[in-house]
């Protein structure tokens, strides 16, 4: 049972690993900040969540498993209301996504390609 209890941690421990060095790796190569954050958020969260998920099979007591279980929810919490934050921030300053200056030039290109509304008459 103790060989088959460090595996799973070994193996929890090295996917986390590769999710926090992911999310690093996102952050250099991703264009602008709304998808680094992105990036940096959804695969740090689940990288830190494995992380502590191999550390909690190593644990020698219960009350270190609920000492990992308190910091996993104060790294979401904190985490994710951090990366909400910034992106408020952003978007009220002006600063758009790359993707929507994308999307304006197509919709100024189109022209004809979309059909007229339809207004009703009332």
């Amino acid at each position: 049972m103790g060989l088959l209890l460090d595996v799973a941690s070994w193996i929890l421990l090295l996917a986390g690993g590769f999710f926090c060095i992911t999310a690093g790796v996102g952050l250099l190569r991703m264009p602008d900040l709304f998808t680094r954050a992105h990036s940096a958020s959804i695969l740090d969260s689940m990288g830190a969540g494995l992380i502590l998920l191999g550390l909690a099979l190593q644990a020698p007591s219960y009350l270190v498993v609920i000492k990992l279980l308190f910091t996993f929810f104060f790294l979401m919490i904190t985490g994710l209301a951090a990366v909400h934050a910034l992106a408020q921030t952003v978007n009220v300053a002006g600063i758009n996504p790359r993707l929507a200056n994308i999307v304006k030039r197509l919709d100024k290109n189109a022209g004809s390609e979309y059909p007229e509304k339809v207004t009703s008459q009332q």
